[in-house]
């Protein structure tokens, strides 16, 4: 068994030459050369060594690091908003468009993460997102309709629609911390 520390060192480059001659030989990995590398095997093992491509855990936990972004963007921006009083049209056409923008993103994200997670081989996870992105849906059905209703009675000035934008204001925020915390627990799996 070789050390370590020689890895570097260990590594056979067959490679080849302008010509297209094959050269096999000891090089480091920082070492440069004119010819280009084909492929790379540890002579130890006798074994190829995979080039620097990314594996399915990795591209699902980098999409997995995307949804939380977009997720705890969204949410951070939200809670501001709750300073408004909704007494104003324009207030409640500017939520609508923020969440609007936010399950179109979500969505989008959650859709390939779940993909991500099917192929890294992690099935419940990908139900996890899967179940995150048809949430997405639903919320934007159900929400953005809502917000509609409610735009329309508060240019009739009723307070009650005002109170009521608010509370779905609140609710929108709720779930997306949920998400959030759906979204950190499956980081925990990496």
């Amino acid at each position: 068994m070789r050390n370590s520390s020689k890895r570097s060192t260990d590594l056979i480059a067959v490679e080849r030459d302008h010509r297209g001659h094959r050269h096999h030989r000891a090089r480091q990995a920082s070492q440069k050369s004119d010819c280009k590398p084909i492929f790379l095997y540890d002579e130890a093992s006798n074994e190829l060594e995979t080039p620097m491509l990314l594996q399915p855990q990795t591209i699902a936990l980098l999409f997995t690091v995307i949804l939380l972004a977009v997720t705890a963007y969204f949410l951070l921006g939200s809670v501001p908003l709750l300073t408004l009083k909704h007494d104003n049209p324009m207030d409640s056409r500017f939520i609508r468009s923020f969440y609007l923008t936010y399950f179109r993103i979500a969505f989008c994200a959650a859709v390939v993460t779940a993909l991500s997670y099917g192929f890294a081989g992690k099935p419940l996870f990908a139900l996890g997102a899967t179940a995150i992105g048809l949430l997405t849906l639903l919320l934007r059905h159900r929400l953005i309709s809502k917000m509609d209703q409610l735009n329309e009675k508060i240019r009739a000035n009723d307070t009650a629609a005002m109170a009521a934008f608010h509370k779905t204001h609140k609710s929108a925020i709720v779930i997306n911390l949920v998400q959030l915390l759906a979204i950190l627990y499956s980081l925990g799996s990496f």
